[in-house]
């Protein structure tokens, strides 16, 4: 069932057009998270969403009342935002509690759901220390605290609530999101800039770029099926690969060339790119979709290139080759030793390949669905 739903809605400050025309719709129970870059328009769209902006033209509904022109505390919204908003005199414990004891509850049940949520964000050991004493990755999880704390809330909305916290806490806590969430079923609108937090919390992620929607869909979605150049390379690490192409007949064949590989593609693909009426294109390739070696298998193709570098991440190993004009990232396991310099020869299923406009950046397809 829908939750919430967003119609034409737009944002101006002065002349400036912060969210553009946004259609955006949330189901029940579920995690959507707004990804982006930095002034894309994600916490502007959250702040709209909150009360706490006016929208300047368009429509908001929650639970299908229109809730455009309510204020923030008519809303039954909680919010947890990346900029604390603690109670300086209060104690850790009292900021958490606080939405609960303006609820009337017990002592007893504040007593319990606060040190339940303390022990999730791990801050139970600092529940009677004030906010000054504490770490800014201290005060964020507080913050996120009291929001979960919260119970009977139409929406949660966070914006970037763990974006202070180290690498290995960020990742303990999204983990504890998740498990709430699954718990509870509460509706989340989440707002991050990071693409790999989207993808693991995300039910649904919208992606935003220059105040406009770009794509909505689930992670696979996004991942395998991008609709444009700017989702493809904001999805995914390392990110896809793209080449610049034409479109040669010869002999009465097709290819997809450019100055690193020529590929011969069938004329059903060919009609689809004339239908288009684009002949300079791009093709894309993720790291991860590239064999080491040649392979006479049909359906694939193959280039070779020079190392020009190596980087170790870990369980993982980038390879950057310069084929011609062109240059590639892909990915390999540690233990295979590529050295730079080294020649490489790699190949690549033909139906891994995306397509898009060279001019609008708009997907036509891949190799797969055309």
């Amino acid at each position: 069932m829908e939750k919430l739903r967003l119609e034409k809605v737009w944002k101006y400050y002065g002349k400036v057009e912060a969210v553009k025309e946004l259609n955006l719709s949330c189901e029940e129970e579920e995690i959507l998270v707004l990804l982006g870059p930095s002034g894309c328009g994600k916490t502007s769209t959250l702040r709209i969403i909150a009360g706490l902006e006016k929208v300047s033209r368009g429509d908001i509904y929650l639970n299908g009342e229109n809730i455009t022109h309510s204020l923030p505390r008519e809303r039954n919204i909680a919010m947890a935002f990346e900029d604390y908003a603690l109670y300086s005199p209060l104690t850790v414990y009292e900021n958490i509690s606080f939405p609960l004891r303006i609820k009337k509850f017990s002592k007893i049940d504040i007593n319990k759901k606060v040190k339940r949520v303390a022990e999730v964000l791990r801050i139970d050991d600092i529940l009677n220390k004030l906010p000054a004493e504490l770490s800014g990755g201290q005060q964020q999880r507080i913050s996120l605290a009291r929001a979960l704390v919260k119970e009977g809330v139409a929406l949660l909305l966070m914006d970037e609530p763990i974006s202070h916290l180290d690498a290995r806490l960020r990742n303990e806590i999204r983990t504890e999101i998740k498990r709430l969430h699954e718990e509870t079923g509460q509706t989340i609108i989440y707002v991050t800039h990071d693409q790999m937090e989207a993808m693991a919390l995300g039910d649904k992620i919208a992606v935003m770029n220059l105040g406009t929607l770009q794509q909505l869909g689930s992670p696979e979605e996004l991942y395998d099926q991008p609709a444009n150049l700017f989702v493809a390379s904001f999805i995914g690490e390392p990110p896809m690969n793209f080449i610049e192409c034409g479109i040669e007949k010869k002999d009465g064949r097709q290819y997809l060339k450019s100055s690193s590989m020529k590929i011969e593609i069938s004329p059903e693909i060919v009609n689809s790119l004339e239908e288009e009426q684009d002949q300079d294109i791009i093709l894309g390739i993720r790291p991860g979709d590239f064999l080491l070696g040649k392979t006479d298998k049909p359906g694939f193709a193959h280039i070779e290139g020079r190392v020009y570098f190596v980087e170790f991440i870990g369980d993982m190993t980038l390879i950057h080759v310069k084929v011609q004009q062109d240059r590639f990232i892909i990915t390999v396991l540690t233990e295979i030793r590529i050295k730079e310099n080294e020649n490489l020869t790699v190949s690549f299923p033909l139906q891994s390949i995306h397509i898009f406009h060279k001019q609008t950046g708009q997907v036509i397809g891949n190799l797969r669905k055309l």
